[in-house]
């Protein structure tokens, strides 16, 4: 049966509540398949209204999915409440907002990979230096994204800075590490969380994300550095503002 809490409230966010409960105390895990509409009528003694309109609310905050052959999975065992961010300028553009933080994963050097030679314009056994991170809200320690960045030898005064821990950098950091950067080139597309993120992100291996390449490239047109961004599905937007620009004839 449900178990009432917070006093009166309709009974499908009794349930939804309670659901959630579960995900959060570790009952539920990542993966775990929800029983059906009609085993959770029978269980919690409610009407079927009741479990489809909990269940979507589940749905909505990014708890579960409904996946056709597998029924209703867990696919996070945090809400997805987007983090918004609003870009006006190119500092904004390159900086993250101060109530962010990242954590250092690891620091490696490696041949580039036949993507990351596309994205950096180099030859075949080219190496570069893979700094990955995971980034998180300050408020309450979400993960909002894992975050692979590669660099060439001109940003090591970046990558210095990458390694030193910090947060949120001067913006002249980046560009006195590339003092030639002249454009940023973003390209957004669909992603899934690979295996080494899942736990990091505390989301389902292979579950959506949104993939966000950034590719920094200097006066000559050469990529000078690649940051990828994996995203969770529901926990980041990016908002782009475009104002008309008026002038008389």
């Amino acid at each position: 049966m449900i178990e009432h809490k917070n006093g009166p409230q309709p009974r499908y966010r009794e349930l939804a509540s309670q659901l959630m409960d579960q995900i959060d105390s570790g009952k539920l895990s990542l993966g775990d398949r929800l029983p059906g509409e009609l085993e959770m009528v029978s269980r919690y003694q409610v009407s079927r209204f009741t479990v489809r309109e909990a269940l979507r609310i589940l749905e909505n905050r990014g708890f579960i999915s409904r996946q056709r052959g597998k029924g209703t999975v867990v696919t996070s065992v945090v809400p997805s409440e987007a983090y918004r961010q609003t870009i006006s300028t190119l500092d904004e553009l390159l900086m993250y907002p101060s109530d962010t933080t990242r954590k250092l994963i690891s620091t490696e050097q490696l041949p580039c990979s036949e993507s990351v030679r596309k994205w950096m314009e180099c030859e075949e056994g080219a190496a570069c230096i893979r700094y990955s991170q995971v980034r998180s809200r300050a408020s309450d320690g979400v993960p909002l994204c894992w975050q692979d960045i590669y660099l060439r030898d001109a940003m090591q005064k970046y990558g210095r800075w990458l390694n030193s821990g910090k947060n949120i950098p001067d913006p002249k950091i980046f560009k006195d590490g590339a003092p030639s950067l002249q454009t940023v080139a973003i390209d957004i597309c669909a992603g899934h969380v690979e295996p080494h993120m899942a736990g990091p992100l505390k989301a389902e291996r292979g579950s959506p994300t949104l993939c966000v390449v950034r590719r920094f490239v200097n006066q000559d047109g050469k990529p000078m550095s690649v940051s990828v961004s994996e995203y969770p599905e529901g926990r980041y937007t990016f908002s782009l503002e475009f104002t008309r620009e008026w002038r008389p004839e």
